[in-house]
């Protein structure tokens, strides 16, 4: 932790209880789900847009199909009759051509979390998700690690920021992750044909990850003192700066084999070292492994800081 060093009490136990449901807990969630689709009703600037927008919503998390496509999601919640081949081309145009302000629903969306789970000491949580896709024409989808079926498969990788607190848990914002060969002249039938915009760079998922979290500064709306994450994201020391830049502290995991500066003395953990001002020599990149040995990845800690945040 930054400044002195500060005592930790065990929360474990403070955390949202278990809510087992019933049936008849369910019975009235078609209104509460109405009631939290009007809040963000006046962000689609057509009737057409809010009527679709809320059957989608109403899919997503009622639908009970084996595959949440919008054709089944359409088909499920309106029925297959004469009308159901306009009702499918009308939800697939919501989604595919409609347009509206992602960053304005993201807003709102932010505001009721606050209202409904914020507290000063929330936690945000970064983690990524990946969907595995049969084919090829999802924006982003290629070979790469695929968490979801633990080895190299064809999907599509995300960036989740979420949120904790006493009160509950949700998900607060995300980005797609497109891998670099998307950039090149080979994709760029691909690129037009999903729309992605000409201004996409490329970026990686340390790089979406620190802009999330910066996003979520400029916004202000959403309290949280803490942020925590995996070692996939803790070894990216530039990222886990930009997190402590915009006054958070985090507990993020590090490879096991990770560079750090002791505060105490190797051998006499009575004397204390003084507090590092520069990068730990040679610790910038790790020596190549002997031969036969296994790879490492390393990591440093930049010692401008307390060495733990």
């Amino acid at each position: 932790m930054r400044g002195a060093e500060q005592a930790v009490g065990d929360l474990t136990d403070t955390g949202p209880a278990l809510v087992a449901l019933t049936a008849a807990d369910l019975a009235d969630v078609g209104a509460e789900l109405a009631a939290y689709h009007a809040q963000f009703a006046p962000l689609f600037a057509r009737r057409e847009q809010r009527e679709w927008a809320a059957v989608y919503l109403r899919g997503l998390l009622t639908a009970d199909v084996p595959r949440k496509n919008v054709e089944a999601l359409a088909l499920r919640l309106l029925g297959a009759g004469p009308d159901a081949a306009r009702q499918v081309r009308a939800l697939q145009q919501f989604i595919g051509a409609g347009a509206w302000d992602d960053a304005a629903l993201l807003g709102v969306h932010e505001r009721l979390v606050a209202d409904t789970l914020g507290e000063d000491d929330g936690v945000l949580i970064l983690d990524g998700s990946d969907v595995p896709k049969r084919g090829t024409h999802s924006v982003g989808v290629a070979a790469q690690w695929c968490g979801a079926t633990g080895k190299t498969d064809n999907c599509q990788a995300g960036v989740f920021l979420g949120y904790a607190s006493r009160q509950g848990y949700t998900l607060v914002d995300r980005q797609l992750y497109v891998p670099k060969p998307w950039f090149t002249d080979a994709y760029a039938a691909r690129r037009r044909a999903c729309r992605l915009p000409a201004d996409r760079a490329f970026q990686t998922k340390a790089e979406l990850a620190a802009a999330l979290v910066e996003a979520w500064h400029r916004r202000g709306a959403l309290p949280a003192t803490w942020l925590v994450c995996d070692e996939w994201f803790g070894r990216h020391q530039a990222l886990l700066d930009r997190v402590a830049a915009v006054g958070l502290r985090y507990l993020a995991e590090v490879p096991r084999n990770t560079h750090v500066w002791p505060l105490r003395e190797p051998g006499d953990a009575r004397r204390a070292r003084p507090r590092p001002r520069a990068w730990v020599p040679g610790c910038r990149r790790a020596p190549p492994p002997a031969k036969g040995a296994a790879g490492r990845t390393s990591a440093c800690i930049p010692t401008a800081h307390p060495p733990c945040h």
